[in-house]
């Protein structure tokens, strides 16, 4: 598995680079096709090159699970952050991978959709960007089929992967 996400790893970034990209969204069609799971590797894979510096922002705002998966024991995440109630600053963890940082959420929303379209998540979107060195940025989206959330949030990232699991994925969901 590992080289399979160094091979993806350097794929991604021979395409940001020839289109002078920095982030990507991860999504699927539906729940259970291991978008999370690639969105951490990914990341990791990312990191692991000495060049690149990641954040990794877990963005599937109803069913956050990147804390959970990392074992983060973590304070305010995007929730917070979109309530007013932490910074940009405050929400973004350094887990202990050099050249990796996470922003975390712990809490379901339910106006999903209309919080990434938010003035506060451009607040936040410009802060990860204008972040030095310049990052890639990985965003954990929810599934596609599952609601608005990436549509709405299309405009924000350069690019989109689509995780697709073998033998579950339709067609017709692709």
């Amino acid at each position: 598995a590992l080289r399979s996400y160094k091979i993806l790893r350097t794929r991604i970034l021979k395409r940001l680079e020839a289109q002078q990209w920095h982030s990507l969204a991860v999504t699927s069609a539906a729940p259970g096709d291991g978008k999370t799971l690639t969105a951490i590797n990914l990341a990791m894979a990312l990191a692991q090159d000495p060049a690149t510096s990641v954040f990794l922002v877990d963005m599937d705002l109803q069913r956050p699970s990147i804390a959970k998966y990392l074992g983060l024991n973590h304070g305010p995440g995007i929730s917070q952050f979109l309530a007013g109630e932490a910074t940009a600053e405050q929400i973004v963890y350094d887990i202990g991978i050099d050249r990796l940082s996470v922003v975390p959420n712990a809490q379901g929303l339910h106006n999903s959709s209309d919080l990434l379209s938010s003035p506060r998540m451009a607040e936040l979107i410009r802060f990860l960007e204008a972040e030095s060195p310049r990052r890639v940025i990985v965003y954990d989206m929810p599934p596609a089929l599952v609601g608005d959330d990436v549509m709405a949030f299309s405009d924000y990232v350069d690019g989109v992967l689509m995780v697709v699991s073998e033998g579950k994925t339709s067609r017709i969901a692709l």
